[in-house]
Formats: structure tokens, C-alpha cells, sequence
């Protein structure tokens, strides 16, 4: 399955971030292949892959369905810094309202990532960098606020261009 297919030449390194799961359903036999070719006649292929990882990808199991978290948390978001979209997951500890915003140096409110209640569980969530009106934050360092009933978690983030 194709994830990434560019015609575009740079003279620079470029970021590409993406999530299995949008692609094929993840299993524990997966492999990845990086294919570099060019159309043409005559042709040069130069491309180069570095500092490739994989990250938060856990292996399905048929273990017992996972007991209830017992506290509140917010992970570090993944890619920090990010330029594209960055990733995170939190927690809540029991049935409630929960309330995940950004935040700029300022403190003002740059966007809403959750305002619902949920049930108890863990969740996974993306920001794009837009905020609330849908234009692109510009680079810099940003907060992450998780609210739940008056407990407050809080990550920075880093948006580059």
C-alpha cells in the first residue's frame, strides 16, 4: 500500500509522518519497503532515508480487555516539533466532561481538540496547526491543556514551518 509518492525535487530533508492504521490494519508481521525510481530516459535516482522509526505501535494480543485507567493523563504529543500534525493521547480516569485546547505563550485559546464528556478510557487525538478558524499557527511553541473535572494536564508542543 503506497503512503507517500512525490514527483516534487528539493535539496533538502523533508519530514513525512503518518499513522498505519490509515493505510492497513497493523498486525505483527508487517514490513516496510522505501522504493526510489525515476521515469524516464536517461535518469538519476538519488534519495536517501534517514533517522526512519517507528512509534507507538503496539502489537494486537488476545490478552483480557484492559482494566479502567485509574488517573488522569495527556502524553507528550508525537512529532515534537511537528510541521504537518502531531499526534497525542490522554486518558480519563471515569465517565466525565473533558476539555482539550491549545494554547499560544499568550494563554490565549488558539483552538478546541475536545469538548465532550467520555467515558472512562483512553483516547487518541491529532492537531492539523490550525486553530479555530482553520488557518495554519504560525511556528512556535504551543500548549496542550487537558481538563477533567478541575485536574489540569498540560504538554508544550512546537510547530515548525
Amino acid at each position: 500500500m503506497p503512503v507517500e509518492n512525490t514527483t516534487v525535487s528539493g535539496n533538502e530533508w523533508a519530514r513525512i509522518v503518518f499513522l498505519i492504521e490509515r493505510y492497513v490494519t497493523p498486525t505483527n508481521n508487517m514490513k516496510m519497503r522505501f522504493v526510489a525510481e525515476d521515469i524516464g530516459d536517461p535518469s538519476l535516482v538519488e534519495a536517501a532515508i534517514d533517522d526512519w522509526a517507528l512509534i507507538g505501535y503496539h502489537a494486537p494480543t488476545d490478552a483480557p480487555a484492559p482494566t479502567r485507567p485509574r488517573e488522569l493523563s495527556l502524553s507528550q504529543a508525537y512529532p515534537n516539533p511537528f510541521d504537518r500534525i502531531t499526534h497525542m493521547r490522554f486518558t480519563v480516569p471515569r465517565d466525565g466532561p473533558v476539555e482539550l485546547k491549545v494554547f499560544d505563550l499568550s494563554g490565549r485559546a488558539v483552538t478546541t481538540l475536545a469538548s465532550r464528556n467520555h467515558p472512562a478510557g483512553e483516547y487518541s487525538i491529532d492537531w492539523d496547526g490550525r486553530d479555530t478558524g482553520g488557518r495554519l499557527v504560525a511556528s512556535g511553541p504551543y500548549f496542550l491543556r487537558l481538563d477533567f473535572e478541575g485536574k489540569i494536564q498540560s504538554r508544550a508542543v512546537v510547530r515548525i514551518q
